[in-house]
């Protein structure tokens, strides 16, 4: 094997996808249950009835009938996955009527006191409940009282105190779930806070649930009041969003101009709104803004944030000693966002070659190690360090309620000697990662967690073993009662670069990257499907110094794209243009069963794809480790998905050298993170858009 060639293999590292959990939910949209429930029940008289409130007036809508409350499946909501998501929130507005006695008014302008349910203001009052429809257990229910509101998420109850709803007043108010917070806001000026106790990620499937108004237990009546709306906002905690910090006041200089209730413009005398005005919209003739009048206020409409990309600016350089060859970036609920850095440097410490007999020293040696870094003051900033000998990979999971951080040894020699791979778990209690189990491994290049159907995996490329490239990669499952993961099957491969494990439907796929044979870079990489309790060959493709894969999806088709690095071999013996390649993204074909050729990418020292969305917009970015001495051909490359024209090249980026990039969100920024193997620094990128 050259030296050269051996260099290429040091350098040329893999990319994880950005840490996500199968089966959560990426595409939703805020959604008006109320408006959902209607719909669904076909019949507006069904259990709900739409009224006119003279007082505010304010139309609205009534629970009528306990024994049939308007409801509709979660899968009108979830059509593409079967968990609720991490963080949400409910919104809804409401005219509270302990006693039942509402007013309403007729066709004639008129108006009535109706009785809608008993007069009993000391129950316990239902807003919505979802409920599995087999078990008819709640798994989120939100109710009301006197002086109590009551958030059940996952059958663990949180009761909010000391709320002040007054009586035949509007009332808005929203409960959100972030990390281990719930939070209640009330009319912006009572907000409350409870702890909940929940793992991560955390799952909680919806395959059978059902949205139920009015419905939440055999012991709660269906609200007795006005509900003007009732709005669900999944994947953020918009608690803190809701409430403007500064009022117009009376006396300020007034230029708003409102529609009114009745569509009949009118200008606002005061800078203040009432329930009467509640939802509409007026508009600011100085300041060119649309407002709403939300809890009192005319708040400014929020701005509809453009969802195109424009460029990418420098934001943070990162040292890290050694370099990085991979970066994971993970979010542990309750500690904040955290980017482990696999750094190129060496343990010399021999006792790193652990005997199997011997209980694993938990106390670090930094002759060799990487570097986690925590999200703080806008910045990452080094939080711990983690032994390792020449780290090629990281991988975070969670698995039975706790969390763990695995990584890919390659080992300080490159002659294909054993090493150990080490999985870390985390201390709640120190907040810090503390070695867990070690791992036997040969020359390791990659590290990949997956679960089927409940049993948990992880799978290890194995570079080379000895002198020879054609070696086994390793599939571990966990052994609950030893606490262990345990040798389950050996799959053959050929200087395996990279493992990626993904799930179409209910099948389990993985794909090994084959780089390198000892002659030539030109082989066919493998994907594996799991049948009958092992994996099995399912297609094949041919790669040229494959060392990186990335699983995604746009729309309902599922693709694959292959990082091409290295053109070395019989098909290329003058050397030309050695690290000017073609990567390709494939295309699964369902009917026949494979993943067929869909668009070739010219790409140089490639290294590593990210997929990624911003908004609507999905992009692939391709690093570009900088091997070649052509200035022209050190760009990593953003592509944005076009439909039918496919991936086209949008951004050209002058960085520096790249083998892995992560992207991540903190709150509305987002940021592109790349790993340097070539220097001690790394650096983060941030989005600017049109």
């Amino acid at each position: 094997m050259t030296k050269e060639l051996w260099c290429f293999l040091f350098i040329a590292f893999r990319c994880n996808a950005t840490f996500a959990f199968p089966g959560l939910c990426t595409d939703l949209h805020p959604v008006n249950l109320l408006a959902l429930a209607i719909d669904a029940s076909k019949n507006i008289s069904s259990g709900i009835r739409r009224i006119f409130d003279v007082e505010s007036q304010v139309g609205a809508f009534v629970m009528t009938h306990i024994e049939n409350p308007p409801s509709f499946s979660a899968n009108q909501i979830f059509t593409k996955c079967p968990y609720f998501p991490e963080e949400f929130s409910f919104f809804f507005t409401f005219k509270y009527e302990p006693d039942g006695n509402i007013r309403i008014g007729s066709n004639g302008g008129g108006s009535a006191s109706w009785d809608i349910h008993d007069k009993d203001d000391k129950r316990v009052q239902c807003i919505f409940s979802l409920r599995n429809n087999k078990t008819g257990a709640n798994l989120i229910s939100l109710e009301i009282a006197n002086h109590f509101v009551m958030f059940t998420y996952n059958r663990t109850r949180k009761k909010f105190f000391d709320v002040k709803l007054m009586r035949s007043q509007w009332h808005s108010a929203g409960v959100s779930v972030s990390q281990n917070n719930t939070h209640l806001v009330l009319d912006c000026i009572d907000q409350q806070k409870r702890r909940i106790k929940r793992t991560f990620p955390a799952l909680m499937k919806i395959t059978d649930a059902v949205f139920h108004l009015g419905e939440c237990s055999k012991k709660t009546t269906p609200f007795q009041g006005l509900l003007k709306e009732l709005l669900f906002l999944p994947g953020t905690d918009a608690s803190s969003l809701a409430c403007p910090q500064n009022r117009i006041t009376a006396g300020s200089d007034n230029t708003l101009v409102s529609s009114g209730i009745w569509n009949k413009p009118q200008r606002l005398e005061d800078g203040s709104c009432t329930w009467k005005d509640m939802g509409n919209v007026a508009y600011d003739l100085q300041k060119n803004l649309l407002k709403v009048c939300v809890n009192g206020i005319w708040k400014d409409t929020p701005k509809t944030r453009s969802c195109r990309l424009d460029y990418f600016e420098w934001y943070q350089d990162i040292k890290v000693d050694g370099g990085a060859v991979d970066v994971e970036v993970f979010t542990i609920p309750g500690e904040g966002l955290f980017a482990a850095f696999a750094s190129n440097s060496q343990s010399n410490n021999k006792q790193n070659k652990h005997n199997r007999s011997q209980k694993p020293k938990l106390v670090a040696d930094h002759s060799g190690s990487s570097a986690v870094y925590k999200w703080s003051n806008d910045k990452l900033i080094l939080y711990q360090k983690l032994p390792t000998d020449a780290a090629h990979s990281f991988k975070s999971f969670k698995m039975d309620n706790q969390f763990f951080l695995a990584v890919a040894n390659y080992g300080a020699s490159m002659n294909g000697s054993a090493t150990s791979s080490t999985i870390f778990r985390w201390s709640a209690k120190r907040k810090k990662f503390r070695i867990f189990q070690i791992l036997r491994t040969w020359t390791a290049t990659d590290i990949e967690y997956f679960n089927i159907r409940g049993k948990k995996f992880i799978a290890v490329a194995n570079y080379a073993k000895g002198n020879s490239l054609h070696t086994t990669s390793v599939i571990y499952r966990w052994n609950r009662k030893l606490r262990k993961f345990e040798k389950y099957q050996l799959l053959k491969t050929i200087g395996a670069r990279d493992i990626t494990a993904f799930s179409v439907q209910d099948y389990q796929f993985l794909i090994i990257s084959h780089a390198f044979d000892g002659r030539s870079t030109l082989l066919h990489s493998v994907v594996y499907i799991w049948h009958n309790d092992k994996f099995v060959k399912f297609n094949s493709m041919e790669t040229m110094g494959a060392v990186d894969w990335e699983y995604f999806t746009i729309n309902d088709d599922h693709y694959l794209v292959v990082a091409n690095s290295y053109n070395f071999g019989p098909q290329n013996f003058k050397k030309i243009n050695t690290y000017n390649t073609k990567s390709t993204v494939y295309k699964l074909n369902i009917q026949k069963k494979a993943f067929e050729k869909f668009q070739s990418i010219p790409t140089y020292s490639a290294i590593d794809w990210e997929f990624f969305s911003i908004g609507d917009q999905k992009y692939l970015v391709v690093t570009n480790a900088q091997n070649s001495n052509d200035p022209h051909e050190h760009y990593s490359v953003i592509y944005r998905w076009q439909g039918v024209d496919q991936f086209v090249p949008i951004h050209r980026m002058k960085v520096l050298p790249s083998a892995d990039i992560e992207v991540f969100h903190i709150k509305q920024d987002i940021f592109l993170l790349y790993a340097n193997p070539k220097s001690n620094i790394s650096q983060i990128l941030r989005a600017k858009f049109v």
